[in-house]
This record gives structure tokens, C-alpha cells and sequence, in this order.
């Protein structure tokens, strides 16, 4: 009898896959996923058949990026209604002039869908106007300097003595 990777019970061991994950359960947990063999009830293979995670199969995240990211500007909606409008154009021969679907334009124009950067700098490019703005969170700013007589830092508090002759 061992105990159960799950619930922590000791009983006899199954093999079994819950959620994707290879464990060794017992037959109460074994229902939470999809049995492959049973096991020998000895507490040395329960550690011999656990999974061993290598550095190599860890996904880490990446930091983000210093790359600056673009954005559809909210007001994307009007700004496309008034160009057509303007240029006196139903929807149809709008869409025809953007070489879009009809629908697309209607749902734009009522803000139901956003287009995305690469259609947003096409239509910017066509239309003349501004749809797409640099976002300022990923934008790097400059590096402020510190007014070095009001801040402390470590080196204010330590005072350095002289090394001693030996």
C-alpha cells in the first residue's frame, strides 16, 4: 500500500492521466481521469514513476519587450464614418474603395468590431487620417536625474574608516 499522489490515502495505486499530468492514484481519484495500468503498491515505484520536469521543458515568459506597441485609437468609429460621409460614398462603394467587405465597414462605423493594426494602417494610409497611436506604457522614457542633496542612499549612512597597518 502506498500513498496516493491525489488525496494523500493509502491504498492500492492506479496509473492514470488527470488532466494531461501522469500520476499514480488511488482508485477513488482514478475516476477524475483516464486509468492506463494499475500499479504496484510499493512506495519505491510510486517515486520511480514520477515524472521528472527538466530545465529544458520549463516555458518561461519573456520580459516584456522595450519593442513600442500601436493601438486602433478609440474614437476609430467616427473617424471612419466622417471620411465616408465626406467624400459623399455610400457604404457599398466605400467598401469597394477600401477593397473590403461591406459588413466590415457597417460594423466599424458602429464600433461593433475593431479593425486590426494591419488593416487600421491600411485604412489610415487610404483615408488620411490618424487611427493608430503609440501606446506610452511601452514607450522607453529617459532616465530622470536624481537631485543627489535631497535623496539618501546607502553610501550617506556608512561611514568609511581607514584600513589598518598591519
Amino acid at each position: 500500500m502506498a500513498l496516493c499522489e491525489m488525496c494523500g490515502r493509502t491504498a492500492d495505486l492506479v496509473s492514470a492521466a488527470i488532466e494531461g499530468v501522469p500520476l499514480t492514484v488511488c482508485g477513488t481519484c482514478a475516476k477524475y481521469g483516464t486509468v492506463n495500468r494499475h500499479h504496484s503498491a510499493t512506495v519505491s515505484s510510486t517515486l520511480v514513476n514520477r515524472r521528472r520536469v527538466s530545465s529544458d521543458s520549463l516555458q518561461y515568459h519573456s520580459p516584456p519587450s522595450a519593442k513600442p506597441e500601436y493601438y486602433v485609437v478609440d474614437s476609430y468609429a467616427s473617424l471612419i464614418r466622417n471620411v465616408r460621409e465626406k467624400r459623399g460614398m455610400t457604404q457599398k462603394d466605400f467598401a469597394l474603395l477600401l477593397q473590403e467587405k461591406e459588413s466590415f465597414i457597417g460594423k466599424w462605423e458602429s464600433a461593433a468590431l475593431k479593425p486590426d493594426l494591419e488593416t487600421a494602417k491600411k485604412l489610415q494610409k487610404i483615408l488620411g487620417v490618424t487611427l493608430i497611436a503609440l501606446d506610452d506604457d511601452t514607450v522607453p522614457t529617459e532616465k530622470i536625474e536624481k537631485n543627489k542633496s535631497t535623496e539618501f542612499t546607502l553610501g550617506d549612512f556608512i561611514k568609511v574608516r581607514p584600513a589598518k597597518k598591519i
